[in-house]
């Protein structure tokens, strides 16, 4: 996310990564099986990216929640 010298983040880039966030939480709630590879790939950005943002980090997380959550 990029920020301003003084520390202060933009918001347009606060914004695309909140929809991101949404976008992962979706795809990850309809199958937690997902890769890696295979979620930033449905989310349009680099599997750098995916890694640099700690979109990773997040997949995990609402993995175990969702995957704890199934009926199967």
């Amino acid at each position: 996310m990029r920020t301003r010298k003084n520390g202060i983040t933009y918001k347009k880039s606060e914004n695309k990564k909140k929809i991101k966030l949404e976008r992962l939480k979706k795809l990850v709630y309809t199958n937690f099986n997902l890769t890696n590879k295979e979620l930033a790939s449905k989310l349009e950005i680099s599997e750098k990216e995916f890694y640099r943002s700690k979109y990773n980090l997040v997949a995990n997380e609402l993995r175990k929640k969702f995957k704890s959550q199934s009926l199967f």
